[in-house]
């Protein structure tokens, strides 16, 4: 019986490697930070939105019935802190640019183990964020849609 693999997921983002950033996974998440460097970090506050398994054949899955589930895992991109720097002007250029990579890395990997395809997506609506202890910093929250075949 394997179910979900979103630990496998959280695992393979972490082992992701983007230069200039750190990639925390969901068991690495402290609410202590000496942050100077950007991060990637799973929202502990609202880790996962599940939905139901979806039907893509007939019968019972321990009888090869196949099904999909999809789930989102929420993430907190923490860039440079609030007050580190004159503005956001002066960050908002390297900012998207890092954004860019963390893209790139997520949607071309073939490293990702446990889904089966994933989306990242922006679902902040401005360029502060609180990092677990409630600091504030030049970021975005994001959103990773995933899909995977249900084993059961």
């Amino acid at each position: 019986m394997s179910g979900l693999k979103v630990i496998t997921v959280w695992d393979s983002i972490a082992a992701l490697s983007v230069s200039g950033l750190v990639i925390r996974d969901i068991d690495q998440v402290t609410e202590v930070w000496e942050v100077r460097t950007p991060i990637l970090m799973p929202d502990v506050t609202a880790p996962l939105e599940l939905s139901a398994p979806t039907r893509r054949s007939f019968g019972q899955v321990s009888n090869g019935a196949k099904k999909d589930v999809s789930y989102t895992l929420n993430y907190i991109f923490t860039f440079a802190p609030v007050g580190s720097t004159r503005g956001i002007k002066d960050v908002i250029s390297s900012m998207f640019a890092m954004l860019a990579l963390i893209y790139n890395a997520l949607t071309e990997s073939d490293a990702l183990t446990g889904s089966v395809n994933i989306n990242p997506r922006i679902t902040s609506s401005g360029v502060i964020v609180q990092d677990p202890s409630g600091n504030d910093f030049y970021g975005l929250r994001l959103a990773f849609d995933v899909e995977e075949f249900y084993e059961v």
